[in-house]
């Protein structure tokens, strides 16, 4: 009979200690998400910030380009790179919405489709 309390002592202990580990790789993950939430938000408003810097640029390439003062080459440089500093925002929209999902899943949560 003392042997069968042991065990369960000893069984009892082993899930107190999982439960434990299992909290604490919660706790970081939790952490960790909310970090790089944080990251993602100064990044995207750095990147919306060029992507409207871009945006003025090609405008004002394209009337330099209309007036003559420019070349093709300027106003195409320019809207080479208002595409590149859109598609860097989507890259940012996308790591951010799975970093939401991720946030999500280690809180626990759950849904459904439909809502």
């Amino acid at each position: 009979r003392r042997a069968q309390v042991d065990v369960t002592e000893a069984t009892r202990r082993e899930l107190i200690a999982n439960y434990e580990a299992a909290l604490q790789t919660a706790f970081r993950e939790v952490a960790d998400a909310l970090a790089v939430r944080d990251s993602l938000a100064e990044r995207m408003a750095a990147q919306q910030a060029q992507v409207g810097a871009a945006t003025r640029s090609l405008s004002m390439a394209e009337q330099s380009y209309r007036l003559g003062a420019s070349s093709q080459l300027e106003l195409l440089d320019a809207q080479r790179q208002l595409t590149a500093a859109q598609l860097g925002l989507v890259a940012l929209r996308q790591t951010e919405q799975s970093n939401r999902v991720l946030l999500l899943r280690v809180l626990g949560g759950r849904w459904t489709a439909g809502g």
